[in-house]
């Protein structure tokens, strides 16, 4: 095993204190990915993954994530990648 098995990176920040954040035309954010992010309501922490890559789930654009997110009653978000994820069992 090496020294740091997991890799998480994080951003952009989606929304806060309610608010969608205006993000930048980019491929990175207008383009539909897999895609995770981590969002918080009054009450509950969600961490939503979307599939993406094959023929029955096509990802999602940032702004269709958004979307997502102010239907859950999100009121902070901010995308989530892991690489190299250790099995969860192990977590």
């Amino acid at each position: 095993m090496t020294k740091y098995p997991n890799i998480l990176e994080s951003g952009p920040l989606l929304m806060i204190d309610g608010q969608n954040i205006t993000l930048s035309a980019t491929p990175f954010n207008d383009n539909r990915h897999p895609r995770s992010c981590v969002c918080l309501t009054d009450t509950d922490i969600i961490i939503l993954a979307v599939d993406g890559r094959n023929a029955q789930a096509q990802g999602m654009n940032l702004g269709e994530l958004s979307s997502i997110l102010t239907w859950l009653k999100c009121t902070s978000a901010l995308i989530s990648m892991v690489v190299d994820l250790l099995p969860l069992y192990r977590w």
